[in-house]
């Protein structure tokens, strides 16, 4: 969260400046945890990505007065090899 702070306030000027945009990457599965399947560090990961879920609606109050947007993309899964094992845990 600190580095998307710190990028987002070092480009605030041009950001206001040219009415930008500010996208967040997050995953649709912080709101999906019947999906995944219990491993260490699940936990660090949904309250990261609901902090930044957070942190998006935030920007997105702060900024709409000056003319940017802030919105997220909520990226669901992929068909890669880790997907794979994570499906085959999953019993799917």
């Amino acid at each position: 969260m600190t580095g998307n702070i710190a990028l987002i306030r070092a480009c605030e000027e041009e950001l206001v400046k040219s009415k930008g945009v500010i996208v967040m990457i997050t995953s649709l599965l912080e709101f999906k945890s019947q999906y995944r399947v219990p491993e260490p560090g699940h936990v660090t990961y949904g309250a990261a990505k609901a902090a930044q879920d957070q942190m998006t609606k935030e920007l997105a109050m702060e900024f709409a007065p000056k003319g940017v947007r802030v919105n997220s993309i909520l990226t669901g899964l992929i068909n890669t090899e880790a997907y794979d094992g994570l499906a085959r845990k999953m019993g799917c």
